[in-house]
């Protein structure tokens, strides 16, 4: 099994390409950028290789139940599968028909090259937001999107992810951490506003309706709404991937190495959170 360093190491130049190209970051910034988003992918194709490797498969059926987004996990992940393993994945992924990078050619480019199917739908006004079809599929990702949306959307979500998910199918989740130990400073000192943004009337106009961070999760709670609604948690952890473009900073890349530095003391405490389950059989039909 690869290391999460190696696939780290191997994605990174896509990640780069999205940061620079795509998203349209400088090229400082979309280097510190990468190289954080790389060690995060890295986390979501070790759990995929993991799944592959135990079940015997060679060819994976895989929603991104999350959107493309800026394509950074879509894009990595399926390049380092095609490329580095001998997997081969069948991927079909869903995003927002007004989502701004639908009109890059690069964007357009990787989605060709890589054979992604890209479905369009707002999670938020269907009550079927992963098509209507009755396919299944072994692996769902739903990464770094349970913090955009709101509670009811969200547990609509899962409910129909799990209905999107083969008897031995797993799901795996990341979002920021609540409860991670910057947060936690920040509490202590009285400042709950820290980990969102995007959430006023006036950005998510100028956002075209999306929103920004306007909920966190900490591992607890996150188990408890999935437990209720027919998951079973076989995994479920908490890793630091970077902090991006700040890092560039002396001073604040001393404080983020203390904070690191505190996680190994504090339980569930590192930045970003990660869940697989699976359907849990005995609760719900």
């Amino acid at each position: 099994m690869k290391t999460l360093k190696s696939i780290a190491n191997s994605i990174y130049e896509t990640c780069f390409n999205v940061d620079r190209h795509i998203t349209g970051y400088s090229e400082i910034d979309a280097t510190l950028w990468a190289r954080a988003n790389a060690v995060r992918h890295a986390h979501t194709i070790r759990a995929i290789l993991n799944y592959a490797y135990q079940n015997n498969k060679k060819t994976v059926k895989i929603l991104n139940a999350s959107g493309l987004g800026c394509g950074h996990q879509d894009f990595s992940i399926v390049s380092f599968l095609r490329n580095n393993t001998n997997i081969k994945p069948d991927w079909v992924a869903f995003d927002s028909p007004n989502s701004g990078f639908l009109t890059r050619d690069l964007f357009r480019k990787y989605i060709k090259d890589l054979k992604i199917k890209l479905e369009f739908s707002d999670f938020s006004k269907t009550d079927r937001p992963y098509g209507e079809g009755e396919d299944l599929y072994d692996i769902v990702i739903f990464t770094e999107i349970a913090e955009h949306l709101d509670h009811s959307t969200l547990l609509n979500l899962f409910a129909e992810i799990r209905n999107k998910i083969k008897k031995d199918g797993i799901l795996i989740i990341t979002t920021p951490n609540l409860v991670d130990v910057k947060n936690r400073i920040r509490i202590l000192f009285g400042n709950g506003d820290g980990p969102y943004w995007g959430d006023t009337p006036q950005t998510t106009k100028n956002r075209k309706g999306f929103y920004g961070h306007i909920v966190n999760y900490d591992i607890n709670r996150l188990k408890r709404l999935m437990h209720d609604i027919g998951y079973k948690i076989n995994n479920a952890y908490t890793f630091t991937y970077g902090y991006g473009p700040s890092e560039k900073f002396l001073t604040k890349r001393l404080m983020y190495r203390i904070i690191d530095f505190l996680s190994f003391f504090l339980k569930n405490s590192r930045k970003t959170l990660l869940i697989i389950a699976t359907k849990n059989t005995s609760l719900r039909n």
